[in-house]
């Protein structure tokens, strides 16, 4: 592409001295008007195909519309690519956005700018992010809805890890509460045992928002049922014994 560029721009150069000498001769009655006028139609060819090569050789240089490092280069040099084939992927300095997806019932109180509760790998106290925007459709299959939070800046926070993001309960709506003891984390998964016949069953559990001494269950275990307020030492199918409270 540079070397078509050169030999556009060669070739205008040589079309506009063409056209100022033949602009000396006519005003000199050695040259005609019909001369004059290709000279000048030439001149202006040549032009066009410099714009025109200008405008193919930018397409050859990848320019990024923000400030950032490269994340990624699926494509290596000697590929042979498609349009729409990713070459690059540069991750942004700015602040990360978070993806995640909803139950229909809750997506109705979910609107842009409501501050949402984050819980991101590696980050040691949950992070407070902004909710951008929420999917006007769900998916067919799972019934959920995607929504985007924008994250804020921490230390240690980078793209790819995975996060959970709290959002509030609809008004009114009844909460399943647990003690914040009996909840443990193991490879990014919240789980806890529940207690039946003197037996400690894992279940690995969606939890919600913590609230002081209690962590609020979305999803993995019924109302009623019994848990190990102290997990630590447990594992699936160990006997447990009962104790009750004092008063």
């Amino acid at each position: 592409m540079q070397s078509g560029l050169l030999a556009a721009e060669s070739a205008a150069k040589a079309a506009d001295v063409d056209l100022a000498r033949v602009e000396t001769l006519l005003k000199k009655g050695a040259a005609t008007p019909k001369e004059a006028e290709e000279s000048r139609a030439r001149a202006a060819a040549t032009a066009a195909a410099v714009a025109g090569a200008r405008d193919s050789l930018a397409y050859a240089v990848l320019r990024a519309p923000f400030a950032g490092t490269v994340a990624s280069r699926p494509a290596n040099v000697g590929d042979v690519v498609t349009p729409g084939t990713t070459l690059i992927e540069i991750e942004g300095t700015g602040g990360l956005e978070l993806r995640a997806t909803v139950e229909g019932g809750l997506v109705s109180d979910l609107r842009p700018g409501l501050a949402v509760v984050a819980l991101v790998d590696g980050q040691p106290a949950p992070l407070t992010a902004t909710l951008r925007a929420v999917s006007a459709s769900g998916d067919p299959t799972t019934h959920r809805f995607e929504v985007r939070a924008d994250l804020p800046a921490a230390a240690g926070l980078r793209s790819g890890l995975f996060a959970r993001l709290l959002v509030p309960s609809p008004v009114g709506a009844p909460r399943l509460l647990v003690p914040s003891a009996a909840v443990f984390q193991r490879g990014g998964l919240h789980g806890l045992f529940v207690v039946a016949e003197r037996t400690a069953r894992l279940r690995w559990v969606a939890i919600g928002a913590t609230d002081g001494p209690s962590t609020e269950i979305r999803a993995g275990i019924d109302a009623g049922e019994r848990v190990a307020v102290e997990p630590a030492g447990l594992v699936d199918g160990a006997p447990v014994a009962e104790v009750a409270e004092a008063r």
